[in-house]
């Protein structure tokens, strides 16, 4: 995000707009369905006076627009006088872990915090929040009921509304901030897994061979793509199964790792011998029996059990 202070307030040559001016927000997601990579939050603050002239841009939601209509709005609100953004990718790895430990957390909850996280950061930066207009996520009044209890003492309103970044232009610039931005993470994807370091974007690539969303050999990141498909079916090692852009708790994976992956039981033997030390007989206990890969592969421990 971009700041100012009231000695130096933006100028777009008609009005001066200084932190203390009204400002309106929008907060919407891209990528909330994907079996790929980060989920990304974005917002975008309008002094309320130019709310209009935001409307005149031609931003509209994100999902209906083409790739290079995007892209063109994005420069436009980079660039645009009276207009400031943020973002918050989530990795696909983070979100996984959340949702499956033990206390989990719901795709909702995640959600929630981010954008909760965005309002916070604006308001931390010093920015006069009047209204924040968001998508909906669950519950629409419970959702802004949250809001409103976890904003306490600040004078702000907030709107839930369904298919608000296509009735909002705020939300719209919203929802294009963190489309493009989605889209950049997928193109310019860097991969930890040697295996996979070869396919890894290079800034030394010439614009035709930069891979545009719809040419990455990926895909987009849908379940029912095609390309996407076919990566995941291609990339679950038997062992450690995905790599890391790869949301692992998405039942389109699981299904995959449950067919693909080596089974594996875990027992809990610290728990059999500690009895034992005590003088309790396991002779009638049956042990958990190896996974039959590592059995097939004749793979064994390389250091003894401590326990």
């Amino acid at each position: 995000m971009e700041t100012t202070d009231d000695s130096n307030a933006i100028n777009d040559g008609e009005e001066n707009y200084s932190k203390q001016t009204e400002w309106i927000m929008g907060i919407d997601e891209a990528g909330r369905g994907p079996v790929l990579a980060a989920m990304v939050y974005g917002a975008c603050i309008c002094p309320e006076s130019k709310l209009d002239a935001l409307k005149q841009t031609g931003v509209f939601d994100s999902k209906q627009l083409t790739d290079e209509k995007r892209r063109n709005l994005f420069q436009m609100i980079q660039s645009c006088p009276y207009l400031e953004w943020l973002v918050d990718a989530i990795p696909a790895d983070w979100m996984s872990s959340n949702m499956i430990q033990q206390n989990r957390y719901s795709l909702n909850e995640i959600s929630h915090e981010s954008a909760m996280n965005l309002i916070q950061m604006t308001l931390d930066n010093g920015y006069r929040l009047k209204h924040v207009y968001l998508d909906t996520v669950g519950d629409s009044q419970a959702y802004e009921k949250r809001l409103i209890n976890r904003f306490m003492g600040y004078d702000v309103r907030f709107t839930v509304s369904s298919k608000a970044d296509a009735l909002y232009p705020v939300v719209s610039a919203a929802s294009i901030c963190a489309k493009v931005t989605r889209d950049d993470i997928m193109q310019r994807w860097q991969f930890i897994e040697p295996h996979l370091a070869i396919k890894n974007y290079t800034q030394t690539s010439s614009s035709a061979e930069k891979k545009t969303e719809e040419a990455s050999w990926m895909g987009i990141g849908y379940p029912g793509d095609e390309k996407t498909k076919q990566f995941m079916q291609q990339q679950c090692d038997k062992v450690f199964g995905y790599p890391s852009i790869v949301r692992f708790s998405w039942q389109t994976a699981k299904t995959i790792m449950d067919e693909r992956c080596a089974p594996v039981t875990f027992s809990d033997q610290t728990a059999v011998n500690n009895l034992a030390k005590w003088g309790f007989s396991t002779a009638g206990k049956q042990t958990a029996k190896r996974s039959k890969f590592y059995r097939e592969q004749n793979l064994k421990l390389v250091f003894d059990d401590p326990f």
